[in-house]
């Protein structure tokens, strides 16, 4: 096993075990690879874990489907920030519908996300079920600024 991913174990058993020094969580501005897997069933049991950061972590669709269901698991988190990450048609239907009955977060950040207009729309009916959320930010997330009818093609 290499270093990361060594680091990895051990932080994810730490949240497993709800260790209160991490009531903050920042993995930003690094890869989560193959360990999607192991952060999302980690956090599945944490209580204690109010913020978690994967700001600018390259994010797949693929992960975001592993990692989005864990957020109704996860009932201490309050802030996700998955800024800086190209959330895909895929990752957007994922998080919408974990954020449909997610009754922890109250701040989300998508900015600079690429959502464009399926995944604004896909946002769009997930906020309308959720009345826990009170801040989501979405600067520079490269939506549709004409209306449908005059957007270039």
């Amino acid at each position: 096993m290499d270093e990361a991913a060594a680091r990895f174990e051990t932080l994810a058993a730490r949240l497993k075990r709800n260790d209160p020094a991490l009531e903050e969580v920042n993995l930003g501005f690094g890869s989560l690879g193959p360990h999607a897997h192991q952060l999302a069933e980690a956090l599945k049991g944490n209580t204690v874990t109010k913020m978690l950061s994967l700001r600018h972590c390259k994010l797949t669709g693929a992960q975001m489907a592993v990692l989005f269901p864990a957020l109704n698991l996860a009932t201490s988190l309050r802030t996700l920030d998955v800024s800086q990450n190209d959330i895909d048609p895929v990752g957007a239907a994922v998080l919408s519908k974990a954020l449909q009955t997610n009754t922890s977060l109250i701040f989300v950040d998508l900015s600079v996300c690429n959502l464009e207009d399926r995944g604004a729309e896909e946002l769009a009916g997930a906020l309308t079920a959720n009345t826990c959320l009170t801040v989501l930010k979405l600067g520079h997330a490269e939506l549709w600024r004409w209306p449908r009818h005059s957007r270039p093609t």
